[in-house]
């Protein structure tokens, strides 16, 4: 079980701060020193459940065998309050630059791809910064997990690669990074009378199941249910078979139990959550997609 940290005592090298529509202060972001690393410490009045997504899908990640960001949580001393915070280890150090995919594709095809994903998956093979299997093998590894835990946001500027300025290089993809939108948690910090119900009683599926990737094709919103279970994309579905036969090896509880921020509700929650989008999405997927039972009986 993780103690709780204490940041409020390390070294600070700046910051900045996100405000809502009514000008108050929703976030603020501090680079500070922890035992010698450099992180980016994320908290605010209205950042409690984003700061455990960011923690627990990355940790999740990590459990799964794909490498994420070093993230630590504990409290943060503002205005007489302990907020919240998560620490994510910077990527950017001595030489090494994080170099997002969108920096990458508009770069080289000077063009924004938006959020269709089929365009996407089109760009990453036509670029030549980086082996483009490997690239795509990230993308659908990514896309199965975030259809997991329910990230919302994972787009071209929430993974990439490292990019090193004395070789003028990529040396390769970076960690898994920016897991904050998943588990539901900006409606959860955003809506009073949802947390509300969440802290209340035992989640339902309603809860467990917004599915919204926030792709597109066709200018129409994509679920992960939806492109998982209709997709004909052998890449895709090989990264979901692999996928699902490693999350049911990982001892998700565990990882949930040792967040000594959490109450016992919210961590049989966080438990229900997983189950049913394990179950109704995932596996149903499975069930459902012609190639995929054609793939996995070859």
């Amino acid at each position: 079980m993780q103690d709780i940290i204490n940041f409020t005592n390390c070294k600070q090298f700046g910051g900045e701060a996100r405000f809502d529509e009514n000008n108050e202060i929703q976030r603020l972001t501090l680079k500070i020193q922890y035992n010698g690393l450099c992180y980016k410490l994320r908290f605010g009045p209205h950042y409690f459940y984003h700061c455990i997504s960011e923690y627990l899908g990355c940790s999740i990640y990590s459990a799964l065998g794909i490498p994420a960001q070093k993230v630590l949580l504990g409290i943060y001393e503002c205005a007489g309050e302990k907020l919240p915070a998560v620490a994510c280890q910077c990527f950017n150090v001595d030489n090494l630059y994080l170099m997002t995919m969108d920096e990458i594709l508009y770069e080289q095809q000077n063009t924004n791809f938006g959020e269709n994903i089929l365009n996407e998956v089109c760009a990453l093979e036509q670029q030549q910064d980086f082996d483009a299997h490997e690239l795509k093998q990230r993308f659908w590894q990514m896309f199965v997990v975030d259809a997991y835990i329910g990230v919302e946001k994972r787009l071209e500027d929430n993974w990439g690669c490292l990019f090193d300025r004395s070789t003028n290089r990529i040396i390769g993809l970076a960690p898994v990074f920016n897991c904050y939108s998943g588990f539901c948690s900006d409606r959860l910090d955003a809506d009073a009378e949802l947390k509300k119900i969440f802290l209340g009683q035992k989640i339902d599926s309603w809860f467990s199941l917004y599915d919204d990737t926030g792709y597109t094709i066709d200018n129409k919103p994509v679920s992960y249910f939806e492109f998982l279970s209709r997709t004909n994309n052998i890449d895709c579905l090989t990264a979901l078979a692999e996928i699902t036969k490693k999350i049911d090896k990982i001892d998700v509880n565990k990882i949930i139990d040792g967040i000594e921020l959490l109450s016992k509700l919210e961590k049989n929650n966080f438990n229900k959550y997983l189950t049913l989008r394990k179950e109704l999405i995932l596996k149903k997927a499975q069930q459902i997609n012609p190639t995929y039972r054609m793939l996995v009986k070859n």
